[in-house]
Parts: structure tokens; sequence; C-alpha cells
């Protein structure tokens, strides 16, 4: 029985794991690299929207935008 629980916990803990880091991570990084993409097209008139959070993804959203300007 206690295998079984133990079992359960752990599965939900590798679903929240991987919740989190889609929501957390890859949604940025696909936001950065649309910005990117549509530079690559010539329009420098957007953004990263990165710059906006605060942390490390803030740091390489402002980083990237500096990089047009």
């Amino acid at each position: 029985m206690t295998w079984l629980v133990l079992g359960f916990v752990a599965i939900g803990v590798l679903g929240m794991t991987l919740f989190y880091r889609e929501r957390l991570i890859v949604r940025r990084l696909r936001g950065l690299v649309d910005t990117t993409r549509r530079w690559a097209a010539g329009d420098f008139s957007v953004r990263s929207p990165l710059a906006y959070h605060g942390g490390e993804f803030g740091r390489l959203g402002l980083a990237v935008n500096d990089m047009v300007e």
C-alpha cells in the first residue's frame, strides 16, 4: 500500500514539473524566438516580451532588445 501511494505521489510530482516547465520556460523562450524571427524578416519594431519579466529571463530580454536599438 505504501509503495502504491509513493508511486502516485511521484507521478503527480512529475506531472506538475512538466506543466510548470512548459509554463515558466518554454512559453517564454517561444516568445523570444518569435521576436527574433520577426527581426530576421525585417520587422525591427517588435521587442522581446521577456524584457518585462524579472530574473534571468528579464535580463535576457533586455539584452536582446538592446541589440536592435
